[in-house]
C-alpha cells in the first residue's frame, strides 16, 4: 500500500516537472525554451566544441600509447619466446603422442554358428 502511494506521488511529480519545464511561461516562453535558447548559444557552442576537442585529443593520445605497448609487448614476444611446458608436460605429450599412433587393437570376433 505504501509502496503504490509513494509511486503515485512520485508520478505526480514528474507531471508536474514536465508541466511547470513545457508549458509554463517564466517571462515570455517556457523553461525549455529559454534552456534551449542557451544551449544554441555561441558560447556555449564554443564551450563544447572546446570539450569535444579535448575529449578526442586525450583519447587519441591513449590510443597511442596502448598501440605503442602492445608492439613493444609483441616484439619482445616474437624475439625471446617464452617456453612455459615443464618437463612433465613434455613427457605426457609425447605418451600422448605415441598412444595415437599405434594401431587400434582390434577384437577378435567370434562367429555365432546357427
Amino acid at each position: 500500500m505504501f509502496s503504490l502511494l509513494r509511486s503515485f506521488v512520485g508520478l505526480l511529480f514528474f507531471i508536474a516537472a514536465a508541466y511547470f519545464t513545457f508549458f509554463v511561461d517564466l517571462g515570455d516562453k517556457p523553461l525549455s525554451s529559454h534552456l534551449r535558447d542557451v544551449w544554441e548559444s555561441p558560447v556555449v557552442q564554443e564551450k563544447v566544441g572546446r570539450i569535444k576537442d579535448g575529449v578526442s585529443d586525450t583519447i587519441e593520445e591513449r590510443l597511442t600509447q596502448a598501440g605503442e605497448k602492445v608492439r613493444k609487448e609483441a616484439t619482445r614476444d616474437l624475439l625471446n619466446p617464452a617456453d612455459d611446458i615443464s618437463d612433465a608436460d613434455r613427457s605426457a605429450l609425447e605418451a600422448l603422442i605415441e598412444k595415437a599412433q599405434k594401431p587400434p587393437k582390434v577384437a577378435a570376433r567370434e562367429e555365432v554358428s546357427p
